[in-house]
Parts: structure tokens; sequence; C-alpha cells
């Protein structure tokens, strides 16, 4: 039903192992696909379906109830920060950012307010720019492998989101997760210096 990089990425999203098995399953409707693992949300429009739930291990619609599927809506201030992030750059800081969830800072992505992203594991990194270097939020390491499914799924190399200071949630028209509440490491002691040891 769904083409094979659609599919990838609802497969990236659907968990086939939770306590909630709608979960597993995305949600069609309105000629628009939803898949959510509470956390993050996507959305995929022009989806030419009969309404149901799409099952992405057969790729196939499953006529079964719809109405307790969780509808996942944050809530919204008007203390935001708006900043557009590059694909390219996006996959680099996921490769530095740290596999091992111990660290759960360092386990995603920080993005800067100017839309650098920043990736480390505590014995590399990589930093888009080292100016501008202020993080305005974190995204999960889980939230930015299906932050890059969505754009290689919509053929986008950039995507403009949307952070809200007060609720902890990034938002784009495609796209909606909740940011990691906490501190990223100062920068400056990722770098190396600039002088030089003598």
């Amino acid at each position: 039903m769904l083409p094979k990089h659609t599919i990838k990425l609802v497969k990236t999203i659907c968990k086939a192992k939770t306590t909630m098995p709608l979960l597993s399953y995305a949600l069609v409707s309105d000629n628009k696909l939803i898949a959510t693992d509470i956390e993050t949300t996507i959305t995929l429009p022009n989806i030419n379906s009969s309404p149901g739930l799409y099952n992405p291990r057969t790729n196939t619609m499953e006529f079964l109830d719809m109405s307790e599927f969780p509808a996942v809506e944050y809530k919204t201030s008007p203390n935001n920060i708006t900043c557009t992030i590059n694909l390219e750059s996006l996959v680099i800081a996921l490769k530095h950012a740290s596999t091992d969830e111990t660290p759960y800072v360092l386990h995603g992505v920080a993005v800067s307010s100017k839309g650098y992203c920043i990736g480390c594991d505590g014995h590399r990194a990589y930093v888009q720019a080292t100016n501008n270097l202020d993080v305005a939020f974190i995204l999960s390491y889980q939230s930015v492998k299906i932050l890059i499914e969505l754009m290689k799924c919509l053929n986008l190399k950039t995507i403009s989101l949307t952070y809200d200071k007060t609720h902890n949630t990034v938002t784009s028209e495609h796209f909606k997760t909740r940011t990691l509440n906490t501190q990223y490491p100062e920068i400056s002691q990722i770098l190396p210096s600039s002088t030089l040891c003598k």
C-alpha cells in the first residue's frame, strides 16, 4: 500500500513490542497518516487509502477499532524559537551522539537557536559551527532517527522547527516531539583548545 521509504519511516516509529498495542499501527484518516510513539508524532499527507489502522509489518490496512488510537496534542505558548535544521548536519550529528542511553544528555542531538547541530558521545564530537553555540533544545536519539527518516521520505534537505520553551516541545507541519528537559554540557569544554601545548 505504501512506498518502501514510507514503510521504513513508519516502522521506525511504530514499535512491534509495546504496552499499548495500538502504537504498533499508524492511523489513516482524512488522507493523512499519523504515527506516534507518544514522545514523537509524525503526520504524512496525501495518503490515498480508506480510513483504518495501517500495519507497517504487513503493509496492509486493518479495519480495527480506531477510537482508542491515542490523540497526542501538545500545548503551545508564545515563548517560541524557530530554527531551520539541515538534514546532512543532522545525520552527521546523530553518528557522533552516544548510542549508550546511560549518559542520556549525550544520547541525542543538541540544536542551537541558529539551527546548528551538535553531537557528542563523550570521546568525540561534531559541532556544525563554532559560533552561536547557545543550545536551544536537545532531541532524543529516537526522535532524531524519526526526523531523519521523515525528511528523507518527504525529500526535504532542510526543515523548520519551532521550539516551545514553556512546554519543551518541538513542532513542524509534519513532526512533533518532546525535547530532553536537561542541560547540555558546555560546548567550549568539548572543543579542542586553539592554543598549542608547550
